[in-house]
C-alpha cells in the first residue's frame, strides 16, 4: 500500500511498472523501512519469537500462497 501510494505521487502505478519492477520497489522499501515497526515492538517489550519473523514476499511464505492458489483453494474455506 505504501509503495503504491509512492508510485501514485510519481504519476505511475504498479500495473504500469510491471510485476518484476514493482516487487523490486517493495523489497527496496522493506530494506529501508522494514525494521522500524519491529524495532518499536521490541522496545515496547513484545515477547515474540523473533527468529520466526517473516515478510510477505519471503520466498517460503509467498511460495505457500502460490501453491494454495494453484490448488484452487481459498483462504476462507
Amino acid at each position: 500500500m505504501v509503495v503504491e501510494k509512492t508510485l501514485a505521487t510519481e504519476g505511475t502505478s504498479r500495473r504500469e511498472l510491471g510485476r518484476d519492477a514493482f516487487v523490486e520497489r517493495v523489497w527496496a522499501w522493506k530494506r529501508e523501512y522494514g525494521g522500524f515497526i519491529t524495532g518499536q515492538l521490541r522496545r515496547l517489550g513484545a515477547s515474540c519469537d523473533w527468529s520466526r519473523e517473516r515478510f510477505t514476499l519471503d520466498e517460503g511464505l509467498s511460495g505457500a500462497c502460490s501453491a494454495r492458489r494453484r490448488e484452487g483453494s481459498s483462504w476462507s474455506q
